[in-house]
C-alpha cells in the first residue's frame, strides 16, 4: 500500500510541475505595448487596439529574421529627399493619437508622464549618416524627437525642444559589424533621464532636458520603420521585432528581451485567455489536493 501511495504522490508531483510550467511567462512585457511588428506574414502591428502601420513608400522586403523566420529588410539610400528611395513602414499617422497633434498629445508628448519605450533587433554593416527608425527630422540631429541611426559616430539620437542634442554610439560594441544587435531605449519621464541597451545591457545613459520636455517631432510627421520621421537620410538595415511601450521598461524586463542573445517573440509571452499565474497555479493546486484527498481514502 506505501509503494501505490509513493506512486499517486509521484504521479501528483509531475503534474504541479507541468502545471507551473504552463504558467505564461514575461506576461509584463505585454503591459502598455502599443507596437510589435513582428514581420512574420507581413508588417502588421501585431497590439490588438495599436495604431494601424501602412507602407510609407516602396515594396515590402524581407530577409531571414532574428526572432522568427523573417525580418524586415530595407535599403534605402537616399539623401535630402524627403521620400525613401527603397520600402519604409508607417505607425499610425502624422498626428493621429499615437504620434501626436501637438507636444503634449500621444506617446512622445508630455501628457504621458509614463514616458516611453523602444526595442528591436537590428543588423546592418552601413556606416552612412542615415536614419532607420524614428520619428524626427534627420536633417539635424538637433532637430526634436529621435531616431535610430547607422552614422560614424552614433547610434541613437534624441534632442528635446530647447534641450540638449544627445548621441549615444554602440558602434565600439559592434552594432555596425553585419551581426544581429538588440537595440533598446527607455525613456523614462518620471526621472527625466533616457536608459539604451546593447544586447541587454545598460550601459550608456542621457537626460531628457529641458526636465519634462517632449520627444514629439511634428504633426507632420508619423514614426517611421527604415527611414526617419519625415522619410529624408533614411539609411540600410535589417530589423526585427521592433517593439515600443507607452511606458518605461526595466533593467529585467530587457534582460527578458535579450533572452542570452535568442530573443523573445512578444506573442508567445501571454495568452489573454489565460488567468493571472497566481490564480491558474492556486486553483490548479485547490483542484490536485481534492483528488489527493479522495485517492488518500481510497488508499487507506
Amino acid at each position: 500500500m506505501t509503494s501505490r501511495k509513493s506512486e499517486v504522490l509521484t504521479s501528483l508531483a509531475a503534474i504541479v510541475g507541468g502545471l507551473l510550467i504552463g504558467v505564461p511567462a514575461h506576461g509584463s512585457l505585454q503591459t502598455d505595448l502599443e507596437v510589435y511588428v513582428d514581420f512574420e506574414g507581413g508588417f502588421a502591428n501585431k497590439v490588438a487596439g495599436g495604431p494601424a502601420t501602412s507602407l510609407f513608400t516602396g515594396s515590402a522586403r524581407y530577409s531571414s529574421g532574428k526572432v522568427g523566420s523573417s525580418a524586415g529588410d530595407f535599403r534605402n539610400t537616399n539623401g535630402g529627399g524627403s521620400v525613401p528611395n527603397d520600402w519604409s513602414v508607417a505607425i499610425g499617422t502624422a498626428g493621429d493619437s499615437f504620434n501626436g497633434a501637438n507636444a503634449s498629445d500621444g506617446i512622445y508628448g508630455t501628457n504621458n508622464t509614463a514616458g516611453f519605450s523602444f526595442n528591436l533587433w537590428m543588423k546592418t554593416s552601413n556606416f552612412n549618416d542615415r536614419a532607420v527608425f524614428g520619428n524626427k527630422n534627420w536633417t539635424s540631429g538637433s532637430n526634436q524627437g529621435w531616431n535610430l541611426v547607422t552614422t560614424g559616430n552614433k547610434t541613437i539620437n534624441w534632442t528635446s525642444p530647447g534641450g540638449i542634442r544627445w548621441d549615444i554610439n554602440y558602434q565600439p560594441q559592434g552594432s555596425n559589424d553585419g551581426t544581429w544587435h538588440m537595440i533598446s531605449a527607455v525613456f523614462d519621464r518620471s526621472t527625466d533621464t533616457v536608459h539604451t541597451y546593447f544586447d541587454g545591457v545598460n550601459l550608456l545613459n542621457g537626460t531628457i532636458r529641458p526636465a519634462g520636455g517632449t520627444l514629439w517631432s511634428s504633426s507632420s510627421f508619423a514614426t517611421l520603420i527604415g527611414a526617419s520621421g519625415p522619410g529624408n537620410y533614411s539609411g540600410t538595415a535589417e530589423l526585427d521585432d521592433v517593439a515600443i511601450w507607452s511606458r518605461a521598461l526595466s533593467a529585467s524586463e530587457v534582460t527578458e528581451l535579450y533572452n542570452s542573445g535568442s530573443g523573445l517573440s512578444l506573442l508567445s509571452t501571454s495568452s489573454s485567455a489565460l488567468p493571472e499565474p497566481s490564480t491558474y497555479v492556486l486553483a490548479s493546486l485547490g483542484i490536485i489536493g481534492l483528488a489527493l484527498l479522495g485517492w488518500r481514502r481510497r488508499l487507506d
